[in-house]
């Protein structure tokens, strides 16, 4: 017997010893990662934890999603943001402009999510992201900027969807967080180019596409670089954007131009 516990002792002990596998940093973490770049994170990343933290306080086991959803949408509300219907940056917005754009509040969002463990996920349209609710049973659509339930037909007809993008998963398909990162990095690439760092955007639409190669808003970025001193290439891909979304306005208008 003794013999027998102390073999059970050393078994147990060895694999406590062992290393454990590293843990992936949190979304919001690697997405205040690919910002630090552009701005200083330290300041959002507290002002989002404490929405966080607002969350967990007022969401129990008992919510319905619809109600988890409402809350969530309060405490951004309450806590002064306003939505911005052009491209931001997530870190700015939480410290200093108080505008936050669909990304912005969608990252939220899945902030909340990824500290309770609930099924919230990241949804693609053109141009665009919100949030559902992604159960074994059903799916419940969220739009972030206006707080309301919507459902998947709102989108296809508000956006223009094409059924072909549908099909494809371009649009109204989860995306994984390395998917949502990939649209980080296109927003700070657009940051980049608009600060005249043409090369170094290129770099973060070149990630981003490594990411999420059906980012289509990507590709037409990208042209717009290659546009200047490749006409071949800004050709190719607004082309690549149009296999993707057959409708995208940008991609069919800046073809007229190159």
């Amino acid at each position: 017997m003794r013999n027998h516990l102390t073999a059970a002792a050393l078994a147990a002990f060895l694999y406590l010893a062992q290393p454990s596998a590293a843990t992936e940093p949190s979304l919001t973490s690697q997405a205040f990662g690919i910002e630090s770049s552009v701005t200083n994170t330290f300041k959002a990343s507290k002002n989002l934890e404490s929405m966080v933290q607002q969350a967990s306080q007022l969401i129990s086991k008992r919510s319905l999603p619809v109600e988890i959803f409402q809350s969530i949408h309060n405490i951004i509300q309450e806590n002064g943001y306003e939505t911005s219907a052009r491209g931001t940056i997530l870190s700015e917005g939480l410290a200093r402009t108080k505008m936050l754009d669909c990304s912005d509040r969608t990252i939220i969002y899945l902030a909340v999510a990824e500290q309770l463990n609930l099924p919230i996920v990241a949804m693609k349209a053109p141009n665009h992201i919100f949030v559902a609710w992604k159960s074994q049973n059903y799916t419940l659509h969220w739009e972030t900027r206006t707080g309301r339930l919507v459902n998947e037909q709102y989108y296809i007809q508000y956006y223009k969807i094409d059924p072909i993008s549908v099909k494809k998963g371009v649009y109204l398909a989860p995306m994984t967080n390395q998917q949502v990162l990939a649209v980080v990095r296109l927003e700070v690439g657009v940051r980049l180019q608009e600060r005249g760092y043409r090369q170094k955007a290129l770099e973060y639409y070149n990630r981003a596409i490594d990411e999420d190669p059906q980012l289509v808003e990507a590709y037409v970025n990208r042209a717009t670089i290659f546009e200047n001193t490749n006409l071949d290439l800004a050709r190719n891909e607004l082309f690549k954007a149009l296999d993707l979304d057959p409708n995208h306005w940008r991609a069919h208008s800046n073809l007229g131009w190159v």
